[in-house]
């Protein structure tokens, strides 16, 4: 064989493993089950105390939207706004109802004290939670190298038991610790035996894919980036919601990719598109509008205002996003104070 030819070969071949073997345009034939992972934001009572009878309706919401994975105490439940006292008493309020929904839960259990996170990650075990997750700690101080984060995450994820996945919360924008995943799983999957996957809020495509891909497809990733369809091609059918209210909507994506490739995707991916719009900063509040009592977030994060909210709402009505929920009795009667 010529020179030139082995290196066309060995080019298109390593094309073949970054991009996937599907293009854009097409559809791609995946047999991956979809997996829409849903962070739920945490609810709070009009004096400030965590609301946990919120959590059996929340579910019950996720559940009936189509949501498959729930990730408690994530960056959205305003983990970092909470007591260790209330992390627990959420995730103790959490696990029974998603056991009884048949959703798998995920407890994040990354703090900026190390010790905390693994106290966290044991009871979320005694409890029963499916896995658990983690992002390093960050500030002040973060890991300043590959070794320092793999021992970090050791001790987390050695706090369970071995049969206990563990996954990493690659959140390099909020965390700053931007290495990729590659680079992580390959340095610590020997390590850390449990590893399992990583929830990926990274728009680095290119490694996505190589670690989804790396040790025969071992590790489960859950894309979070907009717009979704940009990673269908890859057979990729696990995603993060954050908000689960657009899971019937990225459903909708699903199907259409699947039957007709990106070119029929796009309209469905324009509906969901124009909802982050008009959902805007209103998206926590959105639970209100269909019955789960939300309260005002913690400090320092604010509340919207009620000309915000009433605003989604009515434009959220004329969409027919409270019927294609199946949230028809949704409405303003809850509003910010």
């Amino acid at each position: 064989m010529r020179p030139i030819t082995a290196l066309f070969i060995a080019v298109a071949i390593h094309a073949v493993c970054v991009l996937g073997a599907g293009d854009a345009g097409k559809p791609f034939a995946s047999d991956e089950p979809i997996d829409l992972l849903s962070a739920p934001w945490t609810s709070f009572k009009a004096n400030g105390d965590v609301d946990l009878d919120a959590i059996p309706l929340t579910v019950q919401k996720l559940q009936k939207w189509g949501v498959t994975t729930v990730w408690v105490n994530g960056a959205m439940s305003q983990w970092a706004s909470l007591q260790l006292a209330e992390r627990k008493a959420i995730v103790e309020a959490y696990l029974p109802a998603l056991k009884e929904a048949g959703l798998y839960s995920i407890v994040q259990v990354g703090s900026q004290c190390l010790r905390d996170a693994m106290e966290l990650a044991r009871h979320a075990a005694e409890h029963g939670a499916d896995s658990i997750a983690a992002l390093p700690p960050f500030s002040p101080d973060k890991p300043k190298d590959m070794h320092s984060l793999v021992e970090t995450l050791q001790q987390i994820a050695s706090s369970v038991p071995p049969s206990t996945p563990f996954y990493y919360y690659h959140f390099p924008g909020m965390t700053g610790v931007d290495v990729t995943m590659f680079d992580l799983f390959s340095a610590a999957h020997a390590r850390i035996p449990n590893l399992a996957g990583a929830k990926f809020v990274d728009s680095n495509r290119t490694d996505f894919i190589e670690t989804r891909n790396m040790l025969g497809g071992k590790f489960h990733m859950w894309w979070a980036p907009e717009p979704k369809l940009q990673i269908m091609d890859t057979g990729c059918r696990s995603f993060v919601l954050a908000e689960g209210y657009y899971a019937p909507y990225l459903k909708d994506v699903i199907s259409a990719y699947d039957k007709g490739g990106s070119a029929a995707a796009q309209p469905k991916q324009a509906v969901l598109d124009k909802l982050h719009t008009v959902i805007g900063s209103a998206n926590r509040d959105v639970m209100d509008m269909v019955g789960v009592p939300m309260g005002a977030p913690r400090l320092p994060k604010e509340d919207i205002t009620n000309q915000v909210y009433t605003t989604a709402f009515h434009q959220l009505h004329a969409l027919g996003f409270f019927e294609k929920l199946g949230e028809q009795d949704a409405s303003t009667e809850v509003l910010i104070s």
